[in-house]
């Protein structure tokens, strides 16, 4: 299985997230940004301990994370989108990329964990985390706030090349709130 989706590439929302897709759009719409890639939600699956599968197992999701680690396949496909994306070893940004993420609907701005500058060596442990953090308590109690039932999958993760900008903002065409 490819658990890898370069800029350029095209790709759902459902299997990318918000943040990816909209990158992606602009990606295509001729914006230069930052190069990235994405690892699909596909990754976290294969990366779970056999006997902590969600098919298997009745644990609750956060229970499953506590030592999620890359591995296997999808920590060898990350490690040549690596190599790829930062040759001279440059940071990069790891964020999430959730389906719900930066939609119409809820935004789940902060809610996520946020990596930035992180050596690409570094990358394999802040890509886990973001992981974890979507079954984190402070997650799911934004969800229960909004009436949104419990997370049941984990997120896709962003690796996204760091620049030192000397400016940047955000841009909104509706209320975030």
């Amino acid at each position: 299985m490819r658990y890898i989706i370069r800029s350029g590439e095209s790709e759902t929302r459902e299997r990318i997230g918000g943040k990816a897709a909209a990158l992606a759009a602009l990606h295509r719409s001729g914006v230069r940004i930052p190069d990235w890639f994405v690892l699909t939600p596909d990754a976290f699956e294969a990366c779970l301990d056999r006997r902590e599968n969600p098919a298997a197992a009745a644990a609750p999701p956060f229970d499953r994370t506590t030592n999620i680690a890359l591995k296997d396949e999808p920590l060898r496909e990350v490690s040549e989108a690596l190599a790829r994306l930062c040759p001279n070893g440059g940071p990069v940004a790891v964020r999430s990329s959730a389906i719900e993420e930066d939609g119409c609907q809820h935004s789940f701005a902060g809610q996520f964990e946020s990596f930035l500058f992180v050596p690409p060596a570094k990358a394999p442990e802040a890509v886990a985390a973001v992981w974890r953090s979507a079954f984190s308590e402070r997650l799911q109690a934004y969800r229960r706030t909004r009436g949104l039932p419990p997370a049941d999958r984990a997120p896709a993760v962003l690796v996204q090349r760091m620049v030192n900008a000397s400016r940047s903002g955000v841009a909104f065409s509706a209320d975030p709130i």
